[in-house]
């Protein structure tokens, strides 16, 4: 049982990178489960483990900084891709906030970011109860993020609405409809959420794991204009 989350890894990873005695590495070098890699380094430093289940989550976070741009390949060498971090990836760092979603919500609350985080880690655990501490997070999520994104608004639709006005402006007919629905969808997963995290028998890891991914592609509607 580990209970690094790849949230941790991707902090680890880019700490590495901006770190200017390493300089540019390849994927291999950082997060390979053998003493040699610098992850492996890392953590037995700190007296933790390094084993095979953090090297699957160190390649779903190298993999999800590059994709994100917070890494990038240098394109010197074609049989090995060397990876640097960017500019975005050490303002990223400062802020710890590793994609779009963890920007807007930490401009909302940098405790949301915390949450969601929390969420994650508590997935990621593989704890017996990693379900249901991890659907707490998730709920709290969403009705933190309405609540302190609208201010003043009493009820969950009125924040919400008030969010997609700031946000999105003037919408069409569809969008309005595309909304309102995703309204209705994200009130509905955080009834799941609430069911989960108060439920007698443990909740499936990875039920809670779709919920909580659902839930931030509604967010992400809801937060992130794409105009």
């Amino acid at each position: 049982m580990n209970d690094k989350s790849v949230r941790e890894m991707k902090t680890t990873i880019l700490k590495l990178l901006a770190d200017p005695t390493i300089g540019k590495q390849c994927k291999y070098n950082l997060i390979r489960p053998d003493s040699g890699s610098y992850l492996h380094t890392y953590f037995s430093g700190l007296g933790e483990s390094y084993d095979e289940e953090d090297v699957e989550k160190a390649d779903k976070a190298f993999e999800e900084l590059k994709g994100n741009g917070y890494i990038r390949s240098t394109n010197t060498d074609p049989h090995t891709d060397w990876v640097v971090i960017t500019e975005s990836g050490k303002e990223a760092l400062q802020n710890e906030a590793y994609d779009d979603l963890d920007s807007v919500l930490s401009s909302i609350s940098p405790h949301l970011v915390e949450v969601r985080a929390g969420a994650w880690a508590a997935i990621d655990a593989g704890l017996p109860d990693g379900g249901r501490h991890a659907a707490a997070s998730g709920r709290e999520l969403i009705n933190q993020t309405l609540k302190l994104g609208a201010p003043g608004h009493t009820t969950r639709k009125d924040r919400y609405n008030h969010l997609r006005k700031k946000i999105h402006g003037r919408t069409s007919k569809s969008e309005l409809r595309l909304f309102e629905r995703g309204f209705a969808f994200l009130k509905a997963q955080e009834d799941l959420l609430s069911s989960h995290t108060h439920s007698r028998s443990i909740p499936p890891i990875q039920r809670v794991r779709d919920i909580l991914a659902t839930s931030e592609m509604l967010l992400r509607q809801l937060l992130i204009s794409t105009k």
